[in-house]
């Protein structure tokens, strides 16, 4: 019999085992709650093809079960995942298994004594709003396809956050209602985000997932304190407000980069760049940002104005997109019609200066966390293509492509072109498991290393020409050796090593951090460019010359541009230090918040204060769209730490 047959024995045998509580459908925030398995279908759960279907070993290695720990399999059933957790526990340990059909527990009973587990499990009679845990005491409550049974969801998650201990979990495992090839009937799924708004709407925050299985979601899930101070709730309101006016601003799901009060005027990312009415502005801060954060506000919230707002800004990117997969600065959305399946996209180059095309592309695989669109899809493999597209065969990438000429054509790492092409590749093969994206993320981080200038001043150039020289851009910036650019491309060495665990991408510092050391400017910073061979500072203007005083430039280059600053340079040096002293497992274990709610009160009651009575944060008379991704992004920092 296939899983869909046996699907709808089930919802047929659960009929006639149902109370009256099941009598009639009973839906919650917008989500019809599956009625309860019958115990008569209890072979379904231990059939052989399960191990193939749901991958059940990984399921077991991603819980990291620990010896002496207290674990809850919730709905339980005959113990499918009971007995192996109960052999992990060891004899410290325990498993509370908990259902409300007597019949499963008398199941699960005859297979644990028979695998001789039976004084390691604890089994409990629930009913169908109280689990019947012990307070303060689980390290774990696994629920395998069964939360979306809950005929009183509240009651359940009210008594599941009680008996978590700090720092304890719930494991949420249920069929994905976004892929429609998971043979399983919809009532018997769920999505991610139905998932989130239950959960966080009950006092949980999401702390970690997995996307690993064939056909289910892994959503894990920790406690927050129960009773929100006035700031929390002050905060989350802010948030809302700030959203919803920013949204009512929005065109065809985008935004610009500045506005007047009246919102009659419209610019990108300066006031030199106006805006026609249809379009919006893709350049950071831009439209791309403003999904990120209203994702993360979804995530941190459950509520769905932000699940909407990101939704928008992302059709909104889709449709910006140019038919080579990449993006420009701005787009314009005259043509967007919400109907058609897929988007109706423009001629013209991409560019990928500035994480415009990269940022774009990484906000949409952060919104297919989420959301499922078949437009979204297809904006993600189109823009994936473009960066590999773009790629030189010795993994260097440009600044447009198609190619434009000139230095746009150049190998760029001014303004993270490169640095951001191998994080966006990276992060899709660890998303999507694409190896021709891991390949291109490696072969980028090979260029990196073989366009490092030689000792003695071991850094690396803004961009370099096809013959791999240090080449000089437009007219204020002359070749030579950058310490900006060395920076990052140190981070972004220390980050591909993090992630494949190949020293060759460390072997770049030494040189780099000696030339870093005898080119610090007297007073702590660093001049961006360095005259090849000389090391002296170098500035550049308008006119094309090389100045070697600041004061010599013009005014308007000299406020301009970032000719001195510290770039960075001292953070990534101590993080190559530390990763030297500790490894790689003992630095990964340093990367935490350090961010307190102590520190953050201040700040954000700050924030609030500046927000006015329409929602908005208002400098020098405009409205920023910068500053609300800059301000929610804080204002979620705060809502992000745990209050256990």
């Amino acid at each position: 019999m296939n899983i869909l047959c046996y699907s709808t024995l089930l919802v047929l045998l659960a009929l006639q085992a149902s109370g009256s509580s099941q009598d009639k459908p009973k839906f919650y925030k917008g989500r019809q709650v599956a009625q309860t398995m019958h115990y008569m279908g209890a072979p379904w759960l231990v059939r052989e093809s399960r191990q193939r279907q749901e991958d059940c070993t990984t399921l077991l290695r991603v819980l990291d079960v620990k010896p002496g720990q207290v674990v809850c399999d919730m709905g339980c059933g005959n113990g499918f995942y009971a007995l192996p957790m109960a052999e992990k526990v060891g004899p410290k340990g325990k498993v509370i298994a908990v259902d409300i059909q007597k019949q499963m527990l008398s199941l699960l009973k005859l297979r644990a004594e028979k695998e001789g587990l039976g004084d390691r499990i604890e089994l409990v009679l629930g009913t169908v709003s109280d689990p019947r845990l012990p307070a303060n005491s689980v390290d774990l409550i696994l629920l395998v396809d069964v939360y979306h049974e809950f005929s009183h969801p509240e009651e359940m998650l009210a008594a599941m956050r009680r008996s978590l201990r700090p720092g304890g979990r719930i494991a949420l495992v249920e069929f994905r209602t976004e892929d429609p090839n998971v043979p399983i009937k919809r009532l018997h799924k769920m999505s991610k985000r139905q998932m989130l708004r239950e959960l966080v709407s009950n006092g949980f925050r999401l702390v970690d997932q997995f996307d690993g299985l064939p056909w289910q979601h892994v959503m894990f899930f920790e406690r927050q304190r129960a009773d929100a101070d006035k700031l929390d709730v002050a905060v989350r309101n802010g948030l809302g407000r700030a959203t919803d006016f920013l949204r009512s601003i929005a065109v065809h799901g985008g935004y610009a980069g500045i506005y007047s009060l009246d919102l009659k005027q419209r610019y990108g990312e300066a006031l030199y760049e106006k805006a026609t009415p249809d379009e919006i502005w893709i350049q950071p801060p831009g439209t791309p940002s403003v999904a990120e954060v209203m994702l993360r506000a979804f995530r941190l919230t459950g509520e769905d104005r932000y699940f909407r707002g990101a939704w928008d800004a992302g059709l909104a990117l889709a449709w910006g997109q140019r038919e080579s997969g990449g993006w420009d600065h701005r787009a314009n959305l005259s043509a967007l019609d919400t109907s058609a399946l897929y988007p109706e996209r423009g001629r013209g180059r991409g560019t990928l200066d500035d994480n415009i095309s990269q940022g774009a592309l990484t906000s949409l695989i952060e919104l297919d966390d989420v959301m499922e669109a078949r437009w979204l899809t297809a904006a993600i493999r189109l823009g994936l293509d473009f960066v590999l597209d773009s790629q030189f065969e010795n993994g260097a990438w440009p600044q447009w492509y198609p190619l434009r000429g000139g230095y746009h054509d150049y190998y760029t790492f001014n303004d993270n072109t490169i640095n951001d092409c191998i994080r966006v590749a990276h992060l899709a093969h660890a998303r999507y498991g694409r190896e021709d994206c891991v390949v291109a993320a490696l072969a980028g981080g090979d260029f990196v290393l073989a366009s490092q200038l030689p000792a003695p001043q071991g850094g690396w150039a803004q961009q370099y020409s096809h013959d791999l020289r240090p080449a000089k851009a437009r007219s204020f910036e002359p070749a030579g050796v950058c310490s900006a650019v060395t920076a990052r491309n140190l981070r972004t060495l220390l980050d591909l090593h993090l992630a494949t665990g190949q020293p060759r991408f460390l072997r770049a510092f030494a040189a780099a951090d000696k030339w870093l050391t005898r080119s610090q400017l007297p007073g702590g910073q660093w001049a961006r460019f360095y005259e090849l061979k000389t090391n002296k500072p170098i500035y550049g203007d308008r006119d094309g010359r090389v100045h070697y005083d600041l004061a010599e430039i013009s005014e308007e280059r000299r406020n301009g541009y970032s000719w001195q600053s510290s770039y960075g340079i001292e953070a990534v040096r101590r993080d190559y230090r530390l990763l030297s002293k500790l490894g790689a497992a003992g630095y990964r274990a340093r990367l935490v918040p350090t961010e307190s709610l102590a520190e953050l009160r201040p700040v954000v009651k700050k924030l609030l204060a500046e927000l006015d009575s329409k929602g908005r944060w208002l400098r020098d008379g405009r409205i920023h769209v910068g500053d609300y991704v800059r301000n929610a992004r804080l204002l979620c920092d705060f809502l992000a730490v745990p209050r256990h």
